[in-house]
């Protein structure tokens, strides 16, 4: 009878211990998860699903010119532009190394907006209404500018993968 009990507690012990490895592995995931994604890998998670029109990353040149951020403050970044010129979708999301360097972020994208603004206004006054109800939100280390339809979808995602 003592043998049995004892088998009974070894075997209540190992279950607790794996499912609490397992449940340690994946508790607060959201987090840890953050720390751990590139610019890149966020905006395809908050982008996901989400039907935008096709999209393309700018070059380095393109950047310097429209952006006008010192790549050096950044660990990651990527921008995405629409193919083609009917569209003033874009979406930027920017890790800095630092967090005293997300202003320097904030004003590059404030130069990239004026930009937009200037190309768009008197082209195609939809587009150019979109522009000017971007978004620019920052959470931790990460940067988001937004000029989309979906954009307060495309926040909402951010704000949950960002925590």
């Amino acid at each position: 009878m003592k043998k049995r009990i004892g088998s009974l507690i070894l075997a209540i012990g190992i279950i607790v211990s794996v499912v609490m490895t397992f449940t340690g592995c994946s508790f607060g995931g959201n987090d840890s998860d953050s720390s751990t994604l590139t610019a890149e890998e966020i905006l395809e998670k908050i982008t996901m699903n989400i039907d935008e029109p096709n999209q393309m990353d700018i070059d380095s040149d393109f950047f310097t010119d429209n952006y006008e951020i010192d790549k050096s403050i950044l660990k990651s970044y990527v921008v995405r532009v629409p193919i083609g010129d009917k569209y003033a979708n874009e979406c930027a999301v920017f890790e800095v190394k630092d967090k005293k360097d997300i202003e320097k972020v904030e004003e590059g994208i404030e130069k990239r907006s004026k930009i937009l603004e200037n190309n768009w206004k008197g082209y195609i006054p939809e587009q150019y209404d979109l522009v000017k109800s971007r978004k620019v939100v920052t959470k931790g280390k990460y940067v988001l500018f937004v000029i989309s339809e979906n954009s307060d979808k495309i926040e909402e995602n951010f704000e949950e993968i960002i925590e």
